[in-house]
């Protein structure tokens, strides 16, 4: 290579270089945490969901059956349910050993998601989040990609999932209730 042609080759990345970089989108920014789950796949919860992330040091057995619940933990003087945010997505059997448990609330009551890894968190411009699609009906909340491939999740919605609402078995019933 010549030295001229190197040169213009440097000068052209210098300019490069230098001009200002795209502005960012002006508006509203929203503070994501990002969550890693089974096979390092990303998702992320707007921060104004996220009540605690605490480390998993075991679940109690919940008296109740659900297929998605996996336990209960006591985090601020209540007991939350948990469920394993992998399985949610379908993209997992239930783990109860993940790492860390992510609790959320919104309208409904406050869940805990297990989660591998709690990353890091995140401001990005609403205007630079864009509508995702699913080809899996049965994930929850499922609503937009964030840059970098991170997937946001609806709080609320994954709040609403019917397949967390504990169903009460007869057995528990029958202990727990004295018979007259």
């Amino acid at each position: 290579m010549s030295g001229s042609t190197a040169e213009e080759i440097l000068a052209r990345r210098a300019r490069e270089l230098a001009r200002p970089a795209d502005p960012e989108p002006s508006g509203e920014l929203v503070e994501l945490l990002v969550v890693a789950v089974e096979n390092g796949a990303r998702y992320a919860l707007e921060t104004r969901h996220v009540r605690a992330i605490v480390r998993n040091r075991g679940l109690a057995r919940l008296p109740v059956g659900s297929g998605s619940l996996l336990g209960v933990i006591a985090t601020r003087g209540d007991a939350v349910p948990v469920a394993d945010l992998a399985f949610l997505l379908d993209s997992a059997r239930p783990d109860p050993h993940r790492r860390f448990v992510v609790v959320i609330d919104g309208a409904a009551p406050p869940l805990g998601l297990l989660v591998d890894e709690a990353q890091t968190v995140l401001q990005v411009p609403r205007a630079r989040l864009r509508r995702g699609t699913r080809t899996d009906s049965s994930a929850p909340g499922v609503t937009v990609l964030v840059p970098g491939g991170i997937v946001l999740l609806d709080a609320e919605a994954v709040l609403a999932d019917p397949r967390l609402r504990p169903t009460v078995r007869q057995s528990a019933l029958t202990t727990a209730v004295p018979k007259s």
